[in-house]
């Protein structure tokens, strides 16, 4: 409505770590809303994270198909954030190929009608020189195409997924001293609550399940993705990736799921 203010102050970030050219990495940013209008992440003004000084240029840090548009970082996560509530912006980072420190300049902004007031933040991304032949610390490659699945309405079914480990760092299924826990989770947008989601079977309605264990790099392993499918008739299609909690999503192709409801 006219006259609402789209004013924000930081609460807090979590850490980049040092990226190596070409590898991904995740920032988070969580802001608080201390203006008066409520941000959506839909709708005719959505709130998105976008490139400041100058706005609207295209970032080296454009990771295509995972962003909105070159000179937009991420949507708000939250479907609504009232004021005074927190709202946080997920991002997906592809260091650019050339070493050094980059600092990447950002400002939310109310899409079609405003940016935010009072708000100067900025990413600071360490890209290292890279050694020869060195694999990223998290990656991993599909190693066979998965199928497509024929089910009646409400049928479950469950896919195993054959990953191999092609980065440096050992996954589990556990975390801590162990190493980072490796799940299953929804992609494109990130964290996306699945139609495929079995509330019976999987961990959340965004990660359906983790690493069978230790997988040591070079390593292939079977995720299992359990499937209930869709009560409407059609081509049902969700994609996933491998996410280090609280480290990252890893580097690799989207895994495609696929469900005819005849």
């Amino acid at each position: 409505m006219s006259g609402e203010s789209y004013v924000a102050t930081y609460v807090d970030q979590t850490p980049i770590p040092c990226l190596r050219p070409g590898e991904l990495g995740v920032a988070c940013l969580r802001l608080r809303n201390v203006g008066t209008a409520t941000w959506r992440k839909d709708g005719p003004n959505p709130v998105l994270l976008a490139t400041d000084r100058p706005r609207d240029r295209p970032s080296p840090f454009h990771v295509d198909g995972a962003w909105p548009r070159p000179n937009r970082l991420a949507f708000l996560r939250e479907p609504v954030v009232a004021p005074g509530e927190v709202g946080s912006f997920e991002v997906l980072l592809r260091a650019p190929a050339a070493p050094g420190r980059y600092v990447e300049h950002v400002c939310p902004i109310a899409e079609h009608l405003t940016w935010f007031q009072n708000l100067e933040f900025h990413f600071v991304v360490d890209v290292a020189v890279p050694v020869a032949g060195e694999p990223p610390d998290l990656a991993y490659a599909v190693v066979d195409p998965i199928p497509p699945l024929l089910l009646a309405p409400g049928d479950r079914a469950t896919l195993h997924v054959a990953v191999r480990n092609t980065g440096r760092v050992r996954w589990t299924d556990r975390g801590g001293d162990y190493g980072p826990l490796v799940q299953v989770g929804t992609v494109e947008p990130f964290d996306h609550h699945s139609p495929f989601h079995d509330p019976e079977r999987w961990l959340a309605p965004y990660r359906p399940s983790r690493a069978p264990g230790f997988v040591l790099p070079g390593q292939t392993a079977s995720f299992v993705v359990p499937i209930k499918a869709p009560a409407a008739q059609g081509v049902h299609e969700d994609r996933f990736g491998l996410v280090a909690e609280l480290r990252g999503w890893l580097g690799g192709p989207p895994l495609v799921v696929r469900v005819l409801v005849p």
